[in-house]
């Protein structure tokens, strides 16, 4: 049911309309409000879903022990001049006998095309323990994220319990503020009628208005409040209230010190706040793996074609090994 507030007259209209509500047939007790709660409100849901984002930081850092495959191709065309030197013989006056040579000295462009493809495959063997101290710090942010998640859990069902005890509180003070208000009216009628006898005078029947007038007032603001504490549940429970029943009472710890344990063990935050420090220490890890060596196999087979020269398709393969170590930085 939605309500249109406007006004005095929409806060009677909502009233009356809480009113109805509150002898609704079914009954809801505690724990299905704080069951339905858990499984539809918003604010949990959404942390759920940023915490499946998170979860997935552990096989992204997991990626650093997985092997790299890459396909790399190309074809390229070079054009070379090269030289060409050529001699003529130079004959005399009479053009009978050879006096010498003469060398003259051309370019000749050469177009050359090639063409290859190589598929290679790199496996890391060591980073510098870059992978081991990210999947650790993955790890820990994980771990970090689902006692946030919990946190935020338990933050939203103890507004749920809250919110419903709001409810069922401000139904009785409503009940409480009416019946004050028939008795008040009552004592007013009397007031009245003995003021028309002559048995008292106009001031204590003003004085019992007073005290209607008065009565009347709290029931508009216990109205006003349980609408608001209405609106509250339908926000965090995300259905209005039925019939509400007073929960059952845990038992409180036995002490301060037996609570204090119990959350130094249990507490969210106290648990994500540990776990983000075990994180950031790995990363300090991953941020030092560029001073260690780096190693890694290589394997690579590939042909490549002389185009111009129709030699045919060469073929190759080779494995082998890398390793670098960056000195200084």
């Amino acid at each position: 049911m939605r309500f249109a507030v406007k006004g005095l007259l929409g806060v009677l209209v909502l009233t009356s309309s809480l009113s109805v509500a509150g002898r609704s047939a079914w009954a809801e007790s505690l724990n299905e409000a704080m069951a339905a709660t858990y499984s539809s409100n918003p604010t949990i849901l959404a942390e759920r879903a940023g915490q499946r984002a998170t979860d997935e930081l552990v096989p992204s850092a997991m990626a650093g022990w997985r092997p790299s495959v890459s396909v790399n191709g190309s074809i390229t065309q070079q054009w070379t001049k090269t030289p060409v030197g050529s001699s003529a013989p130079i004959f005399n006056g009479a053009g009978d006998a050879i006096i010498g040579f003469e060398s003259s000295t051309s370019r000749q462009t050469i177009k050359d095309t090639e063409a290859g493809v190589a598929i290679q495959l790199q496996q890391p063997v060591f980073r510098g323990f870059a992978t081991v101290e990210g999947v650790k710090s993955a790890e820990s942010n994980v771990r970090a994220g689902q006692q946030n998640l919990l946190a935020t859990e338990q933050n939203i069902l103890f507004e749920a319990v809250v919110a419903y005890m709001d409810v069922y509180a401000g139904r009785q003070f409503v009940a409480l503020a009416r019946e004050n208000v028939g008795v008040l009216q009552g004592q007013l009628r009397a007031s009245n009628d003995r003021f028309a006898v002559g048995e008292i005078t106009r001031t204590d029947v003003a004085q019992s208005q007073a005290s209607l007038a008065n009565a009347q007032s709290q029931l508009a603001e216990s109205e006003a409040q349980l609408a608001a504490a209405v609106a509250r549940y339908l926000e965090v429970i995300g259905r209005e209230p039925g019939k509400l029943r007073y929960p059952k009472i845990h038992p409180l710890p036995k002490s301060l010190n037996v609570a204090l344990a119990a959350a130094g063990e249990l507490n969210p935050n106290i648990l994500a706040a540990a776990f983000v420090e075990d994180a950031s220490i790995h990363d300090i890890g991953v941020a030092k793996s560029p001073l260690y060596p780096q190693v890694q196999l290589l394997a690579e087979s590939g042909i490549s074609d002389d185009l111009r020269n129709n030699d045919g398709t060469t073929e190759y393969a080779l494995v082998g090994a890398g390793f670098t170590w960056q000195l200084y930085a």
